[in-house]
């Protein structure tokens, strides 16, 4: 074994993924802002310890970052499908975001397409409870449901908080 101590050897141990975060982020101060290779570990580490909220919004950033860059929606759709599934299933509660978020990966060319539909048919319901309960409220008039599936209006502009 070597002699001395490299804290990037606890990146690669799967037992010590705390120690990892801890590294990234200290990796990621001084990191390029454009890069998400950084932010794409840390969420991977926290999904892994479970915490959906940090490993969601360090997905935010790979998406904001992709958004403002014009990346295809292929190279971040797995960061678009996580926060979609965050607000629909993980408590996240941004119902609008996730259908946003995963009718653009539905609408792509990305390897996460069925994986998006089925997401968007499980909120089916999610969604038009919603839209009733907000008709509801107003009288009866103006509920969202005319405004699924328009992703230009509805998308969510970079920065916004998870």
């Amino acid at each position: 074994p070597p002699s001395y101590f490299s804290p990037f050897r606890l990146i690669t141990h799967p037992t010590r993924p705390r120690e990892a975060i801890e590294c990234y982020k200290r990796a990621l101060l001084g990191s390029d802002a454009s890069s998400t290779s950084i932010s794409t570990r840390l969420a991977k580490l926290y999904d892994e310890i479970e915490d959906a909220h940090a490993a969601a919004s360090y997905h935010q950033q790979i998406i904001d970052v992709s958004q403002l860059e014009n990346k295809p929606v292929h190279a971040f759709a797995k960061s678009l499908l996580y926060v979609a599934r965050f607000h629909a299933e993980r408590g996240g509660g941004d119902l609008k975001r996730a259908v946003c978020y995963a009718e653009r990966v539905a609408q792509s060319n990305a390897e996460e397409v069925a994986a998006a539909n089925e997401l968007l048919k499980r909120m089916a319901g999610l969604v038009g409870g919603e839209a009733e309960k907000q008709g509801a409220s107003a009288g009866g008039e103006g509920g969202s449901a005319g405004r699924q599936g328009k992703v230009g209006e509805d998308e969510v502009p970079p920065g916004t908080a998870i």
